[in-house]
C-alpha cells in the first residue's frame, strides 16, 4: 500500500475532526511530492527525534520498520505514564475523599456537638476542647476558609507538579520520597534503556539519540543530565568521563547501570546492551508500581483510623465523664439524705422551739444575716470545687435544694455544704430566698432539729 493509499484510509477511520484535517494537510503535501517527515514536521504532532527517525527511514528504505520501532516507543511512553499515574491515583482519591468527608463533619456535625456538649455541665477534656473550637470556626468562618483552602492546594499542585517553570521543586520532593523515588528512577531507565537502544539501532548518532531522550523525559533532573552527556559526548567525552564528572549521575543511573553503559560502549554493543536494561527495568518497575500500592494501602488506612479515634475520642470522653459525676453525685446525696444535717445553717436552741412558732426566730439574733438560696427545680446542679467550669465536681445538689451561701464570685455563689465544706453554684442555676423564705425555712429546719432530738433521747437512757 502506498503512503497515499495509506494516509487516504486512516483519514476515512478517523473521527476527530482536527486530526481528519491534519491527515488532508498531509495528504496534500504527500500528493505535491513532500516527504512524510517534512510533512509531519509541519504539522507538529511528533517531536523533532520521532521525524528524524521517519526521516532516517525514508532514506535508508526502511520507513515500514522505523514506523513500527516508532509505534511501538509511542506505547510503551504511554505505558510508563500511565504506571506513574496509577501509583499515585489511589492516594490522591484516598486523600482527597477524606478531605471531603472531613470537611463535611467539621462544618456539618461538629457545631450540633457543640450545642450538646455546652448542656452537658461538665468539664471537656482538651480533645473535644479541639473538636469543638474547629466546628465553631468552620460554622462561622467556613463558606470563606473551605474554597480558600481549596485554591491554595490548586496554586500548590499547579506551581509544583504542572508550571514548567517550577515544577522542579515537586519532582525533587517526589524524588526524595523513598517509594515514588524507586519507582520514578526504574521508569526513567526503562525510558532510557529503549529509547537509545531503539534509536541507535535504527541507525540515530548517539548525540542526536540523546537529545531525543531529553526531549522525551518529563524529569526535568534526568532532562538535564542527558543534555549534559549530548553535549560531553558531541565534544568528545565518553560515558565513563560523563558519569564521573556529572555530581548527581549517580542518584539518577545506579553504579551496576553505569558500568553495563561503560562496559557496551567499549565493546561496541551499546544500543543491545540498552535495549536490555529497558527490559530489565520495565520489569522491575511493574512490580514496584504493585509493591507501592500494598505498601501504601496499609499507611493511609492507619491515618484514617487515626482521625476517626480523635474524633471518637472527642465524643465518648465527655459521656464518660458525664456519667461518672451523675454516679458520684448519686452517692453524695444518699449519704446526705438529711437536708438539714448537709446544711445546718441556722444554730437554733432546741428549747426556744417549743415557743410560739411566731416567736422562733426571736432567740436568735442574727437571723437577717443569713442569706440563703435554692437549686433549680428542674435537674440537679453541680457543685464544683471552685468558681469555674473546669474545675471538679464535688457533689450535686438535688433539685430544689436550699442552702446557706457565704459569697459571690462573679456569677458563682460559695455555698455551705457541712459545718466544715463548701462549694461553688452557677448563679444561673439558682434563686435567691427573699427574708420571709429564710424565716420559714429555718422554723422548719428547727422543728426537724427538735424532733432528731427526740427520737434520741429513749436510746440515750438505754445506753446510760
Amino acid at each position: 500500500m502506498s503512503i497515499f493509499r495509506a494516509l487516504n484510509s486512516l483519514e476515512k477511520d478517523t473521527r476527530s475532526k482536527r486530526m481528519k484535517k491534519i491527515i488532508g494537510s498531509i495528504k496534500s503535501d504527500v500528493a505535491k511530492g513532500l516527504t512524510l517527515s517534512h510533512s509531519l514536521r509541519r504539522t507538529g504532532i511528533f517531536s523533532k527525534y520521532v521525524t528524524a527517525l521517519i526521516k532516517i527511514g525514508e532514506e535508508s528504505g526502511h520507513l515500514a520498520d522505523n514506523l513500527e520501532v516508532i509505534a511501538k516507543q509511542q506505547k510503551k511512553e504511554r505505558m510508563f505514564r500511565s504506571k506513574l499515574q496509577t501509583a499515585m491515583m489511589y492516594p490522591v482519591f484516598v486523600f482527597g475523599l477524606t478531605f471531603v468527608v472531613g470537611i463535611g463533619i467539621a462544618w456539618f456535625v461538629l457545631p450540633r456537638l457543640t450545642t450538646v456538649f455546652g448542656q452537658l455541665n461538665v468539664e471537656l477534656p482538651l480533645v473535644t476542647k479541639i473538636i469543638i473550637g474547629f466546628g465553631d470556626f468552620m460554622k462561622f468562618h467556613g463558606l470563606q476558609v473551605v474554597p480558600l483552602f481549596v485554591i491554595f492546594i490548586a496554586i500548590l499542585i499547579f506551581l509544583f507538579f504542572i508550571n514548567p517553570k517550577t515544577k522542579f521543586i515537586g519532582q525533587a520532593i517526589t524524588f526524595k520520597i523513598p517509594g515514588l523515588k524507586t519507582l520514578i528512577q526504574e521508569a526513567e531507565l526503562a525510558r532510557m534503556g529503549y529509547v537509545l537502544g531503539t534509536l541507535l539501532t535504527a541507525g540515530i548518532p548517539i548525540v542526536t539519540a540523546l537529545k531525543s531522550m531529553a526531549n522525551t523525559t518529563t524529569t526535568l533532573m534526568y532532562k538535564k543530565f542527558f543534555n549534559y552527556l549530548s553535549e560531553n559526548i558531541k565534544v568528545g567525552g565518553s560515558f565513563e568521563t560523563s558519569f564521573k564528572d556529572y555530581k548527581k549521575s549517580r542518584k539518577l543511573i545506579p553504579i551496576p547501570v553505569q558500568q553495563m553503559i561503560i562496559a557496551s560502549e567499549q565493546s561496541g554493543r551499546l544500543a543491545s546492551v540498552m535495549l536490555t536494561i529497558g527490559e530489565m527495568y520495565e520489569e522491575k518497575n511493574e512490580d514496584s508500581t504493585k509493591r507501592l500500592a500494598t505498601m501504601i494501602e496499609p499507611i493511609l488506612l492507619f491515618i484514617i483510623w487515626v482521625g476517626v479515634v480523635f474524633v471518637a475520642m472527642a465524643i465518648i470522653l465527655p459521656i464518660y465523664s458525664l456519667v461518672g459525676n451523675f454516679q458520684r453525685g448519686t452517692s453524695a446525696s444518699s449519704s446526705d439524705s438529711q437536708p438539714a444535717a448537709s446544711a445546718p445553717v441556722a444554730q437554733i436552741n432546741p428549747d426556744e422551739s417549743e415557743k410560739n412558732p411566731a416567736d422562733k426566730s426571736a432567740g436568735n439574733p442574727d437571723i437577717e444575716d443569713i442569706k440563703m438560696l435554692k437549686s433549680s427545680e428542674d435537674f440537679n446542679v453541680n457543685i464544683r470545687e471552685e468558681p469555674g467550669e473546669q474545675f471538679p465536681v464535688i457533689r450535686q445538689a438535688k433539685k430544689g435544694e436550699i442552702f446557706e451561701f457565704n459569697e459571690k464570685k462573679d456569677d458563682w455563689y460559695n455555698v455551705q455544704l457541712d459545718e466544715e465544706n463548701s462549694g461553688w453554684m452557677q448563679e444561673s442555676y439558682v434563686i435567691e430566698l427573699t427574708p420571709q423564705e429564710i424565716k420559714s425555712e429555718l422554723e422548719k429546719r428547727a422543728e426537724e432539729n427538735v424532733e432528731e432530738t427526740s427520737d434520741e433521747a429513749p436510746q440515750e437512757e438505754i445506753n446510760q
